[in-house]
């Protein structure tokens, strides 16, 4: 949908309705790496260290933990489910 149809669409929800639509850089590429429902735990964990590598990289502290805290939140409910 084109930003100005989408605007159009939404009136004044439309800053919130963005914001929904807004994830950290962490579970965008989790996304992109790890094929839906896969379960290879070598390209799952190929990707973990992956982000992890460009989280490392990340100047400010604060937000680097913070990265680091819903990286591990991720991982660990998806693999409570294959327990």
């Amino acid at each position: 949908m084109d930003p100005d149809e989408f605007a159009k669409a939404n009136g004044n929800r439309t800053q919130d309705k963005l914001k929904e639509l807004i994830e950290p850089f962490p579970k965008a590429f989790k996304r992109m790496l790890i094929p839906h429902g896969c379960k290879d735990e070598t390209i799952i964990s190929d990707s973990l260290n992956t982000i992890c590598s460009l989280v490392a990289c990340v100047n400010d502290a604060a937000l680097r933990l913070e990265y680091i805290k819903s990286i591990a939140a991720d991982f660990k409910s998806k693999n409570r489910y294959h327990r």
